[in-house]
């Protein structure tokens, strides 16, 4: 760590009660087990390379300038660098049902990270692209549910049938960001960089640091095959400007997790994975730059050519090749709603098949 930042504290807390010994649950013989629990406590992150709160210089030894051997910076140090401490609360219930048939542990949950490591970009002059510095404060709340439940248990025919689902979901927020922060927001908001073919990162207290941001789209004007935009202030425009810029998605927002199934029968073993997300947001990056932001001299895709807005009374999903009156677009497709797609899928994950020899074979 950096030399003014040498060391830390972290310490933790937890307990649980279990529920079903005490007097009040005699009558509930459907519950075998219920043990609620909560727990509190800090952890450190240094997710960075040692020599990155030192500053740090390489030599030239294959040249020299009057006999003089050189150097050059590899990393710009930080002395002030220190960990990454998170404040982790869960609170929690884990409860088995129907002769151990039902298994079901739940978790809800909160942290909140302080002194967040970033990347802090630099000038050119400086030497290196960035260097690393606790900024602001990141909070993640979210929940996790897992099921477990024997459907068909019979020990004399050594046949069993199970299923299992899992589901999460994770918000987290920016709740406090540093001055170097605001100065990344204005850099990307500048009325010069009219060049954002992909998402940036923008922070923003209040909002997650994964949402995308970009200009809101009405789609492609069939009269004239350019799109068409609003503005922050909800006007319509043909312009895409910076400072347009507002939240078109979200990576993070939805539910995931697994699900499956698995079957015994007399040493034999089946079992079927999947696992699933919904509700989550994705910027279609390769369909914007394999169609609209495409450099022609090279291969690309068919819809360059079939797909596009040709002329007057089109309804195309993509901007023309050249505009109404005939002028090849030479302006890039910047960051716009249009390209915003729902992740949600079903993944058939895995199979296993197995055989179990019994203990002894005659």
């Amino acid at each position: 760590f950096g030399s003014n930042k040498r060391y830390a504290a972290f310490w933790s807390l937890g307990g649980s009660w279990n529920l079903h010994h005490e007097p009040f649950f005699n009558n509930h013989r459907q519950i075998d087990m219920l043990r609620v629990r909560a727990s509190m406590g800090s952890t450190g992150d240094d997710r960075f390379n040692t020599n990155q709160a030192i500053t740090t210089y390489q030599y030239y030894t294959s040249s020299s300038f009057h006999g003089l051997t050189g150097s050059n910076l590899i990393s710009y140090g930080n002395p002030d660098l220190t960990w990454q401490q998170g404040i982790k609360k869960n609170i929690g219930f884990d409860i088995t049902m129907f002769n151990k048939r039902l298994q079901v542990t739940g978790n809800l949950y909160n942290e909140t990270t302080k002194a967040l490591l970033l990347d802090v970009n630099t000038p050119p002059s400086v030497g290196v692209s960035s260097y690393k510095d606790n900024m602001g404060k990141l909070q993640n709340n979210g929940f996790e549910l897992n099921t477990n439940v024997t459907l068909i248990q019979q020990p004399k025919q050594d046949f069993f049938l199970t299923a299992f689902l899992n589901i999460a979901h994770n918000k987290k927020k920016i709740v406090e960001i540093a001055n170097s922060l605001q100065r990344i927001n204005a850099a990307g908001d500048s009325m010069t960089n009219n060049k954002q073919t992909r998402p940036q990162n923008r922070y923003v207290e209040g909002y997650s640091t994964d949402v995308f941001w970009g200009v809101r789209s009405l789609g492609i004007d069939p009269s004239t095959g350019r799109e068409m935009f609003l503005t922050a202030d909800n006007q319509l425009t043909y312009t895409w400007s910076p400072k347009d810029k507002v939240i078109i998605g979200d990576p993070t927002g939805g539910v995931f997790g697994n699900f499956g199934t698995s079957v015994r029968y007399k040493g034999f073993s089946l079992l079927l994975g999947f696992n699933y997300q919904f509700g989550i947001d994705k910027y279609n990056q390769t369909l914007a730059d394999r169609v609209e932001n495409l450099d022609l001299t090279w291969q690309g895709d068919k819809r360059v050519l079939y797909d596009r807005w040709k002329k007057p009374g089109d309804v195309t999903f993509f901007k023309g090749l050249a505009d109404e009156n005939g002028y090849t677009v030479t302006t890039p497709t910047n960051v716009t709603s249009r390209f915003i797609q729902k992740d949600n899928y079903i993944n058939f994950q895995s199979i296993s098949l197995g055989y179990e020899l019994p203990a002894r074979i005659t």
